[in-house]
């Protein structure tokens, strides 16, 4: 009986999502595109340090 339970929570997520359309393409965009990206890490010591 657990078991079926279980089966039963694991299949009907995957079947209520499930998508109906296909995905395509929304916007494309062409042509030459620079981007910047600004971040930080969490790690105390430099990459390969010690």
């Amino acid at each position: 009986m657990k078991k079926l339970i279980l089966s039963l929570l694991f299949l009907i997520p995957l079947l209520v999502f499930s998508q109906q359309n296909p995905i395509g393409l929304f916007q494309q965009f062409n042509g030459r595109y620079d981007f910047t990206a600004i971040g930080n890490t969490l790690n105390a010591a430099e990459n390969g340090g010690s």
